[in-house]
């Protein structure tokens, strides 16, 4: 049970942690919903497939963190699984030659858009992917 609870929190510090932001923007084919698909911290990674397969074994629901990026330049991060116990974090993005931008509470995370799947990471090393 520690080890989920230890997921269940890598997952929440990571989604805290890239505690996302941009400014305007959109209008751009990044625009859509993303589910994430891996996170790696401390050198460690698990796809959203070992992380569901690790909750299951704990009779607890599956992982589903969302990040839904707006044609008007607004973002939403979601946990619509709820294991991670996040509030939703919103903000505004912009993409500039596969860089993607967030922005909320005052605070810049950028990324990769690499087609479908967006990658954010922060000085710790903790990334997240996101596949649309």
């Amino acid at each position: 049970m520690k080890k989920i609870k230890a997921l269940g929190a890598a997952a929440a510090v990571a989604v805290a942690s890239i505690s996302l932001a941009a400014c305007g923007g959109g209008g751009s084919s990044a625009a859509g919903t993303y589910h994430l698909t891996e996170i790696t911290e401390a050198g460690t990674t698990m796809t959203i497939d070992e992380l569901n397969e690790l909750a299951s074994q704990f009779g607890m629901d599956e992982f589903d963190i969302v990040l839904e990026l707006v044609d008007d330049g607004s973002f939403t991060l979601s946990d619509p699984s709820g294991l991670t116990g996040m509030e939703d974090v919103q903000g505004t993005w912009t993409e500039d030659g596969g860089t993607l931008t967030l922005t909320a509470e005052d605070s810049d995370v950028t990324g990769t858009l690499d087609g479908g799947t967006i990658t954010l990471s922060d000085d710790s090393g903790m990334s997240m992917s996101f596949a649309k």
